[in-house]
């Protein structure tokens, strides 16, 4: 959609306000065009995907460009109101390339994904002081179901040092209810499956065996310990465990670097069936269940590619697509099924303009290319200066997909943030963590970041239908490092 500015045309009457949350922008309008309207063409490029499968192009001849156009409008459930013959051919032609060049592209596709952007509001200067303080804050790894909240901690004999024990936790409406140590699992994540919660990772004795427990309602292990090992990799890891809704659950795993794994499990963990496919170097890490199938989310690094494959009930990779743009990466950091519907949550960030320059810190090439233009490579800029640059270069964004076909059905947006946590509160009703870049600090001299700085967090609550029933800024921090 070159040369037209579609915000107006996209953004409902009514927008979603939130004070008290992220830093002036006006310093960084000039560096940071529209996701809106990007994310906008990415959804509905991901419908056209999914809906139509493997399209092989029209011939040359003018009629049969047209009949395939229609028939390509009608199947997808687009609007050929008001367009000519040679508009409706080159809408098409403009979306199945993943163009989206052609102007009258974006008056066709704004109409199949309703999109809300959620605007949240300035800090004040005692905020920021107040952000600077808990820069150090990081959180646990938790798994909220309902209104029970599963949170689980590594235990070493001294910070950096040997492992010692895996601690679980479990609470109910915000008081402990049990603790469960585990010795033999140094953890990588957990995942609740049904009233049990499996704990997943890799044997601190040898750490290219993958295994998990499964611990019951009461602090029980019903499952102690159980390796994967199903083809015989010399290294392997869980990526995710899927909660199939019947007790069963799928466990996702990488084999040997380049092999994506499912293996079923009935409700007493034995095995049901297992699949190996050999996917490249791409490492694993969300899943989710859609329907009758899965979604896995890929990423090769080394490239900066990442990828949605599309996997049957076996754990067959049956397809798969991408969220990248000619102008922005989108990053997917959580995936839910909850109601009707599936939800990704994420971010969407600029891409640079002449390739990644910056050793493949590809998020924030932008930002580091406005500073390395700036006196003494912008050594000694302020927070105040510099978060308005880095909220100009994230989008938060929230996709509410099908579940049988995995298109999206629409999404939020909020400027100026990431994508959190997707949960289930203790009213059944969705939770999106939406975490507001507060404030930031720059060091070309620091080997963990180059920029860093800490988001406060924001709560967007959804009700079963999908729509969006409450919003509030929490107490909680997350630090933000590249």
């Amino acid at each position: 959609m070159k040369n037209r500015d579609i915000m107006n045309d996209l953004l409902p009457e009514d927008d979603f306000f939130i004070a008290d949350a992220a830093p002036d922008a006006a310093k960084a309008t000039k560096m940071k065009k529209s996701t809106f309207a990007r994310i906008v063409a990415a959804a509905a490029c991901l419908v056209l995907i999914f809906g139509t499968g493997a399209w092989t192009y029209a011939a040359a001849v003018e009629y049969r460009d047209y009949r395939t156009a229609v028939e390509f409008f009608n199947e997808n459930g687009l609007s050929s109101e008001g367009l000519t013959r040679s508009e409706i051919k080159a809408v098409w032609r403009d979306i199945t390339t993943n163009s989206f060049n052609y102007s009258k592209t974006a008056e066709v596709i704004k109409n199949i994904i309703p999109g809300q952007k959620l605007t949240i509001d300035d800090t004040t200067s005692d905020d920021t002081e107040k952000d600077r303080a808990k820069e150090t804050i990081s959180f646990g790894h938790t798994v909220k179901y309902g209104n029970n909240e599963y949170t689980y901690q590594t235990v070493c004999t001294k910070p950096g040092g040997v492992f010692e024990k895996c601690v679980v936790n479990k609470k109910t409406d915000g008081k402990t209810v049990w603790q469960h140590d585990i010795k033999y699992i140094e953890p990588h994540g957990i995942a609740a499956v049904g009233t049990n919660i499996v704990v997943y990772g890799v044997s601190p004795t040898d750490y290219a065996k993958a295994l998990f427990s499964v611990i019951d309602e009461n602090g029980n292990e019903a499952v102690s310990g159980k390796y994967l090992n199903s083809f015989g990799f010399g290294d392997e890891y869980i990526c995710s465990v899927v909660d199939n809704g019947d007790g069963s659950f799928a466990v996702i795993s990488r084999g040997d670097l380049k092999h994506l794994c499912m293996t079923q499990f009935d409700a007493k963990a034995e095995k049901l069936s297992c699949v190996s496919t050999e996917i490249g170097n791409y490492g694993l890490t969300d899943a989710a269940r859609l329907g009758n199938w899965y979604i896995v989310k890929a990423i090769n690094y080394n490239r900066n590619i990442e990828k949605f494959l599309k996997l049957d009930a076996k754990g067959n990779v049956t397809g798969e697509f991408t969220l990248d743009s000619d102008n922005s990466f989108y990053r997917i950091t959580d995936i839910l099924g909850f109601g009707s519907s599936v939800y990704m949550s994420g971010y969407a960030v600029s891409k640079p303009t002449d390739g990644s320059k910056f050793g493949g810190r590809t998020e924030i090439d932008p930002v580091l290319e406005h500073l390395y233009s700036m006196p003494n490579r912008g050594v000694g800029i302020t927070s105040e200066e510099l978060t308005p640059i880095v909220r100009a270069q994230y989008t938060a964004i929230l996709f509410k997909c099908d579940p049988d076909s995995g298109a999206p059905q629409e999404f939020y947006s909020a400027d100026g943030s990431l994508g959190g946590d997707l949960s289930i509160d203790a009213n059944g009703n969705l939770v999106w963590s939406v975490e507001s870049i507060a404030s930031t600090r720059y060091s070309l001299t620091t080997s963990s970041y180059t920029i860093a700085g800490t988001c406060n967090v924001y709560n967007y609550t959804f009700d079963r239908s999908g729509t969006l029933v409450s919003h509030a800024k929490t107490d909680k921090q997350t630090v933000y490092r590249r």
